[in-house]
């Protein structure tokens, strides 16, 4: 493998005993696993391939898989090899692929919380969220944790990525209320409520110490423990302009899912409008000042989940119900809400010929970005938003071990492109995050795109069949790994901030100095729960 150009990465979660992994030695990355179980060898790789047709590629032409016995005659490597050199092919060396927005559960065995409180709500482990970013030949990768970023954190994964050729940029996802305290929005938040939600924003910096001075001084005290609770204490506008005018472009800045799900509206910029609770002028005013970039498509979303107005409004309606002091602003609500519709219905009409004129929340969310992209020069990109990036399951079989692929998880979903003239070096995280200030106003449409593996279904743009299916085995062990963190670990801290909240206890200061064994665990987990 070395020969033929693919050198092994001895470095876990990588390579171990009963696995390794080899990738490209020049230019952007491309890797390929190779797992031993029941005395026999088997080689996979993702298909890197972004055009059209690859959407609709069978499983086996988008995860390609060669086994056979071990052999002395080499007819194994051979097959190996050849299957490498073409598929690498198809991700030239100049074109680099992002992932942002993904969060951990787990490093090794160990919970990713602190005795001050909860860091993240994923469900994977970085071993498997790393694996399985090599897997799909990730050059960039911004983990972005609810509210918290741990320079001690980061750099322990910076090292291990690095050794397969990804850079690691600092990440986080905020949770920004548009009002910290107003008495006109959906709930009445008061002193005695201190926890207005709000949408989400994707943090990038070019340093960790920048995200670490950043993460101190706006979101180190909050009343709660769950992770996406723990957010500012002040409004959006006012910590946006904070951080712009502190680090200028040494900071991006993202718009994460503008629509997200009608179980949790209130996280997503734009959806906050539709519920009236700003006019859609100060929405883009808020992307033309602050956005280098908007969030197209969230492959968590359903496309089922669709916005209907007359339940927004009525939802609204019922809320100020019985308040006879607040009718002005039930009044604002409603008119803003009426300019929230026309603004949809004008971005589904102008954009319906390439993603559909129905009102599923990623159509909206191509239409919008796509919009915004053209008025402001803002970059459209995909998000995984993944919570669960298990690539490898093992199970104990007969004194081995079984081994198989999930069924394409969401890094397998989609990325972002990144191009850059032939023969340039990779960015540094400096480098890249300056770049995002500029790309989306550059001539060159391709500098950094989206790409996403998706297909009309419905008349909806949604991720293609293969991509998009799961076995009954793996929805099971989905459920149990879900069980495990959900259940035992990530209830009982809802359920301890649910008391204090009753007590009116809001002490916390979640991300206060960690101590030694805290967080960097990097021994394998056991059979059951891999990496």
């Amino acid at each position: 493998m070395r020969d033929a150009g693919f050198p092994l990465v001895d470095v876990s979660p990588f390579t171990t005993k009963t696995r390794c992994m080899f990738k490209r030695r020049e230019g952007s990355n491309f890797s390929i696993l190779v797992e031993t179980a029941g005395g026999k060898l088997r080689a996979f790789m993702s298909n890197p391939d972004e055009t059209r047709e690859s959407a609709e590629l069978p499983y086996n032409k988008i995860v390609v898989s060669i086994s056979e016995g071990l052999r002395k005659d080499g007819r194994f490597i051979d097959g190996v090899v050849q299957n490498a050199i073409a598929l690498s092919a198809k991700k030239p060396s100049n074109i680099f692929c992002i992932q942002l927005h993904y969060h951990l559960g787990r490093i090794g065995e160990t919970i990713l919380n602190t005795p001050n409180g909860m860091m993240d709500d994923g469900v994977s482990s970085f071993g498997a969220c790393a694996t399985n970013l090599a897997f799909w030949h990730t050059d960039y990768s911004i983990q972005t944790m609810h509210n918290n970023f741990s320079a001690k954190l980061f750099l322990q994964m910076q090292k291990t990525l690095s050794s397969a050729g990804i850079t690691a940029i600092p990440g986080m996802e905020a949770t920004l209320p548009i009002y910290f305290k107003e008495p006109w929005l959906l709930r009445d938040y008061t002193d005695k409520n201190p926890n207005p939600n709000g949408p989400h924003v994707l943090l990038f910096a070019s340093s960790p110490e920048i995200m670490a001075e950043m993460q101190k001084k706006h979101f180190s005290k909050s009343p709660y423990q769950y992770a996406p609770c723990t957010h500012v204490r002040d409004d959006m506008e006012m910590v946006l302009g904070k951080i712009k005018g502190k680090y200028g472009k040494n900071i991006s800045i993202v718009f994460a899912h503008p629509m997200c799900d009608s179980f949790l509206p209130q996280v997503g910029l734009l959806e906050r409008a539709l519920y009236g609770e700003m006019p859609i002028k100060k929405l883009l005013n808020l992307i033309e000042t602050y956005a280098q970039g908007v969030a197209c498509f969230n492959s968590t979303l359903s496309k089922d989940d669709s916005v209907d107005f007359g339940k927004i409004r009525s939802e609204v309606e019922t809320a100020f119900e019985g308040r006879e002091q607040t009718k002005f602003h039930l009044k604002c609500r409603l008119s803003n809400i009426d300019g929230a519709e026309e603004f949809v219905r004008f971005l589904l009409n102008k954009w319906g010929g390439k993603y559909g004129t129905k009102m599923s929340r990623n159509t909206i969310n191509l239409a919008f970005a796509s919009e915004m992209k053209e008025r402001f020069g803002t970059l459209k990109l995909f998000e995984p938003d993944s919570h669960n990036q298990n690539l490898l399951y093992t199970l104990p079989f007969g004194g081995a071990y079984l081994y198989w692929i999930r069924q394409v998880g969401d890094f397998g979903k989609g990325h972002n492109r990144l191009w850059l003239p032939e023969g340039s070096r990779a960015l540094n995280a400096k480098e890249f995050v300056f770049l995002l200030h500029e790309a989306g106003k550059l001539e060159e449409e391709a500098v950094i795109s989206p790409t996403i593996y998706s297909e009309m279904k419905d008349g909806i743009p949604s991720i293609s069949g293969e991509r998009s299916r799961i076995t009954l085995p793996q929805k099971l062990f989905d459920l149990l790994e879900k069980g495990y963190n959900y259940l035992f670990h990530q209830g009982i801290v809802l359920a301890k901030d649910t008391w204090k909240s009753l007590l009116r206890k809001y002490e916390r200061d979640p991300m206060a100095e960690l101590s030694g064994q805290d967080l960097i665990y990097m021994k394998r987990g056991s059979a059951f729960w891999p990496y």
